[in-house]
């Protein structure tokens, strides 16, 4: 650990670490709450009674979809997902405002830097280099990744 990062680049990466909690945050408790929604909205009568008029790939593919959301759910644990990045987040805030208050890169922050990043689950690559586009943009740089949307 002999090259320490420079104060300016120890504050970008925690700052994209920070940013990209937040997004796997928000897309996390997205799909808790999309599946809750569709649990509860399907399990009631009325729907039933809609679906009877439906094509029959709408009656039994909705209540499937229903199914394999909630099932995703239960086994990802999207919202249990959702508070360990946003743990994650508030710790890579608080070292980047300990970050700001030091003239240079002490070997501590590095230190519990690295250590926080033994502790993230695997990352997505295609959020890190969303939010790495942010960041980017937001200190007036041009987007350096290609997202591709599916």
């Amino acid at each position: 650990m002999t090259d320490l990062p420079t104060p300016y680049q120890f504050q970008l990466r925690a700052e994209l670490s920070a940013r990209y909690h937040q997004q796997r945050r928000r897309v996390l408790l997205r799909r808790a709450r999309l599946s809750q929604y569709l649990s509860l909205a399907l399990s009631m009568g009325m729907v039933a009674a809609v679906l009877q008029q439906a094509p029959l790939a709408l009656q039994l593919g909705l209540p499937f979809a229903v199914g394999l959301l909630t099932l995703a759910d239960t086994v990802v644990c999207f919202t249990a997902q959702a508070y360990l990045h946003e743990a994650l987040k508030r710790r890579y805030q608080a070292l980047q405002a300990r970050g700001h208050q030091a003239d240079s890169m002490p070997a501590d922050l590095w230190r519990e830097l690295l250590e926080i990043e033994a502790d993230e689950p695997p990352v997505l690559r295609a959020a890190v280099d969303l939010c790495d586009n942010e960041l980017l943009i937001a200190h007036g740089h041009a987007p350096a990744h290609q997202i591709a949307w599916p």
